[in-house]
């Protein structure tokens, strides 16, 4: 395991962790069964086998760590699953500047928590200029949230992607923007960072 986890860190290459929300939304899935059924078909495999691309963790050129590709990534190429303790996204709940919201409206809102758990995908920084984009999908009765190349990203680049303006607003954060000074950051296109740990040892 490379040195820029947590001690207490728990590597997951998938999440299996099946949570029962009151609300399933199948009708949402229904409604984009054609876009799902398009990435299942082009990622599906990489999803079952647990694949991550040849990327790594190191000091980032933001702040604390960054992911980085050590090999050239073409568009579309798959990065990863972001992969974390699978929970519900509570209003009330502390801790959540690694966690990641599941898009599909379920109730309660489900979050993919890596802060004791998960992959290096957990390092990949915002930026308003990604070089990856993050999706959702589907996938053997799971909702996942996974990352591909948005364009070509080249070998030894910091991989980025866009958060968006929710994860910096919610009021659960550690790290919390103002709306004013996230458009702000925007105009500037600013890359950013949730967390500061970064063992350059």
């Amino acid at each position: 395991m490379e040195p820029f986890y947590p001690d207490d860190f728990e590597f997951l290459t998938q999440n299996r962790i099946q949570q029962r929300p009151l609300f399933s939304a199948r009708g949402y899935y229904e409604r984009n069964r054609n876009e799902f059924e398009r990435l299942l078909k082009k990622y599906g495999k990489s999803i079952r086998r647990g694949e991550i691309a040849d990327v790594e963790v190191r000091p980032s050129s933001v702040h604390g760590c960054g992911l980085f590709a050590r090999k050239t990534l073409a568009e579309g190429d798959w990065i990863g699953q972001y992969t974390g303790e699978q929970r519900w996204a509570l209003p009330f709940s502390r801790r959540t500047d690694y966690a990641w919201l599941v898009p599909a409206p379920t109730f309660p809102r489900l979050e993919i928590n890596a802060l004791k758990k998960g992959n290096a995908l957990r390092f990949a920084n915002h930026s308003f200029t990604p070089n990856a984009a993050a999706d959702h999908l589907f996938i053997d009765g799971h909702w996942i949230v996974f990352f591909y190349a948005a364009r070509t990203v080249e070998r030894g680049e910091e991989i980025f992607t866009d958060y968006g303006e929710t994860y910096w607003s919610a009021r659960q954060r550690e790290l919390r923007i103002p709306r004013e000074l996230f458009q702000a950051l925007k105009q500037k296109q600013t890359a950013l960072s949730p967390g500061g740990e970064c063992n350059k040892t």
